[in-house]
């Protein structure tokens, strides 16, 4: 081969490669570069409301994302679910954060408080209201008695926390069932006078006011305080007292004060007449105790009068009902 053609081939080479290195280059310079990208925790198969990530290892896997499809808060450290107790439910390959989560602390019970359950009602809880957590509750007590005027309710204790509640969420987060049982932080004495007043009475919930401190006036009302001495004050007729009367023997209603350190109440009386103007009668005289607090105590009945003719007019102040 001649020199001068040598020359020529290996000009030729030098320039090939030398367009390919500047190519190459060009085109490297011209790629986009690979999108940075994250590592998040997901779901490996459906979390429940409720559950306890005691080995998350075995629930989540991670996966890579890139950057700016990364959700916002997304869990990406087994620890940071260690023991955590799902509060939304999840489905497989769902991401989670510290809001689907609740912490591993369990309940916050006061200093000297144990936490009983107590089962309520819409209707006993407020429509609810008085069963969320942190809420604070009086809890009243009614007794329903053989006898209807021997029944009442008090406020059994005032000022009570709610601690948790069994509510039901649905697969979003939302609140889908109200609470069944609801948990409250009581002392000991407290404890054992809801267990026996849940067993004697009904037990409803009456929400509080926020930061209220206040204390009922008045703790108990009885049944007979509901119709009262003067039920019928304003549409019940006067009539008299029947001429054919078995002379009672009457309470003086003058107050008395006991002699010992009891509460303070007077001894008085009202009449109930029964029957028709035109037909049988019968006064029945009903004797009770009016203590300060404006508390009403029943003490006993008596039948004072019975008659079959029309009662005459002597205004006696018994009333018809």
């Amino acid at each position: 081969m001649k020199p001068k053609t040598m020359i020529l081939m290996v000009l030729a080479i030098t320039c090939g490669l030398g367009a390919s290195y500047m190519t190459s280059r060009l085109l490297a310079e011209r790629t986009t570069p690979e999108e940075e990208k994250v590592e998040i925790l997901v779901a490996t198969k459906n979390l429940s409301v409720g559950q306890r990530l005691t080995k998350p290892e075995e629930l989540f896997e991670k996966k890579q994302v890139t950057r700016d499809l990364e959700p916002p808060d997304a869990i990406k450290d087994f620890e940071q679910l260690k023991g955590k107790i799902m509060k939304q439910s999840r489905n497989r390959g769902d991401h989670v954060t510290v809001a689907n989560l609740r912490g591993n602390e369990g309940l916050d019970i006061p200093e000297g408080h144990f936490a009983m359950g107590l089962r309520v009602n819409l209707e006993g809880s407020a429509s609810g209201f008085a069963s969320l957590p942190q809420s604070r509750v009086n809890i009243i007590q009614t007794v329903r008695a053989q006898e209807a005027d021997a029944s009442y309710a008090h406020v059994l204790l005032e000022n009570v926390l709610v601690l948790a509640a069994d509510l039901k969420y649905n697969p979003d987060g939302e609140l889908a069932a109200q609470a069944q049982v609801v948990t409250f932080a009581l002392t000991m004495d407290e404890v054992l006078k809801v267990n026996l007043a849940k067993e004697t009475g009904i037990l409803t919930l009456a929400l509080r006011k926020l930061d209220d401190k206040s204390t009922a006036d008045k703790k108990m009302v009885r049944n007979i305080e509901l119709r009262g001495p003067n039920l019928g004050k304003d549409t019940a007729k006067v009539v008299e007292t029947p001429t054919q009367t078995v002379k009672p023997t009457i309470v003086d209603p003058t107050p008395k004060q006991q002699t010992d350190d009891g509460p303070k109440f007077t001894k008085s009386y009202y009449d109930i007449v029964s029957g028709k103007e035109s037909g049988p009668r019968e006064v029945t005289r009903v004797f009770y105790n009016l203590f300060e607090d404006g508390t009403i105590e029943v003490t006993g009945t008596q039948v004072i009068a019975q008659t079959n003719a029309p009662v005459p007019n002597k205004g006696s102040g018994a009333r018809e009902f």
